[in-house]
């Protein structure tokens, strides 16, 4: 490719997801269950930024689930 040259990809167009795949809490799991409700707590109260942490925080919190130390 000389300068000037615009590049051209190999395959078609990468296509990502808007959202990630709904986040459940384990049942059983103390701790998923205390996540989600302080997750629904943000929901109601309209603020999305803490709802978004705590479902981070329920999708990255597995220990113990399936098989995980």
């Amino acid at each position: 490719m000389r300068a000037g040259e615009p590049s051209v990809a190999e395959s078609g167009p990468l296509h990502l997801s808007v959202w990630s795949p709904a986040v459940r809490p384990v049942p059983g799991c103390a701790e998923c269950a205390e996540l989600a409700e302080l997750r629904a707590q943000a929901r109601r109260a309209g603020d999305g930024s803490r709802a978004s942490d705590y479902a981070v925080m329920i999708r990255t919190h597995d220990t113990g689930h399936a098989g995980t130390p």
